[in-house]
């Protein structure tokens, strides 16, 4: 169908790479290393150079000792740039956000244990955003944003036991696996600010899962999670305290599923949230409580 629309304005940019990579592969030592060459007709700048290294040493057999070191550049999508209507105001005046990541970390790896601990570095600069800030009203629009610095320290542990290789087939426990991730950065939100992206994230996070079977057919899957993100969201705008901004809570989910194995088929239940928590994940959405779904699976020999 024809339309009424005139359109008169447009914009294109071209992005030009080349890409330099060489590895060094020993007996305990590698080495990889390269470079990245960017030039974007939608800036001014000229070909920006991105490096990046890596090397990893094994040790004591079943150890692995790891750093590295690598440069980005983003370029502002069009919508970052140019998307003013809906409650945004886009700058078209933003500039690439550019990263240099730093990390170390140590494996250990043996059959049926895996364990692995790593803490990294993340320096930004012009990091691209969307930010409202309720303080100028209610309805003041999400703003595209550069900040002009964020540095970012994490750390993330895990480990791994599969006990079938570990005690034998009678244990009817098969893995067990914990891990916990930490994030905090020196840039913080206001009170009255929301963070699309930049500045929410999740500062403290736990995962345990517990795989088990039973009678050689039943298979019993327990997943846990704990989870404190930081950032800023705001009431649903029908609530008594409509435009009010509140911080997120730290929350704990609770997720299993029952799975009867035959040759042919499988019959399973997941249920997720057991505890039937109300909880916000991202943004003022409230998440659902428990959740069960049920199914079966069948193959067919084709």
């Amino acid at each position: 169908k024809g339309t009424e629309r005139n359109y008169i304005k447009g914009l294109n940019r071209t992005n030009i790479s080349f890409f330099l990579e060489h590895d060094i592969v020993l007996k305990k030592f590698t080495l990889s290393g390269g470079l990245t060459a960017v030039k974007n007709t939608g800036t001014q700048m000229n070909f920006r150079i991105s490096p990046g290294v890596a090397a990893s040493y094994s040790f004591l057999v079943n150890w692995k000792a790891y750093a590295s070191y690598n440069t980005s550049l983003r370029m502002p999508t069009f919508t970052e740039l140019y998307y003013s209507v809906g409650g945004h105001k886009a700058d078209k005046y933003l500039k690439p956000e550019e990263m240099s990541a730093y990390e170390i970390g140590l494996k250990y790896l043996r059959p049926g244990i895996r364990v692995q601990a790593s803490a990294y570095y993340h320096h930004g600069t012009n990091m691209i955003d969307w930010i409202k800030n309720t303080s100028l009203g209610t309805d003041s629009p999400w703003t595209s944003v550069n900040h002009t610095e964020i540095n970012t320290t994490g750390e993330e542990y895990s480990s791994m036991f599969d006990l079938q290789q570990l005690i034998g087939s009678n244990c009817f426990i098969d893995n067990i696996y914990v891990g916990y991730s930490h994030i905090d950065q020196d840039k913080k939100l206001g009170a009255n600010e929301q963070s699309k992206y930049a500045m929410e994230y999740l500062r403290n996070k736990v995962v345990a899962k517990l795989d088990m079977h039973f009678l050689s057919h039943l298979y019993i899957n327990l997943a846990y999670r704990w989870q404190e993100r930081v950032g800023n969201y705001e009431l649903f705008k029908d609530g008594k305290d409509a435009g009010k901004m509140v911080s997120y809570k730290p929350f704990s989910l609770v997720d299993a599923k029952i799975t009867w194995n035959e040759p042919n088929y499988d019959i399973f239940v997941n249920l997720n949230n057991i505890l039937d928590y109300t909880y916000y994940d991202h943004g003022n959405i409230p998440q659902p409580g428990i959740w069960v779904k049920a199914g079966i699976v069948y193959r067919l020999a084709l």
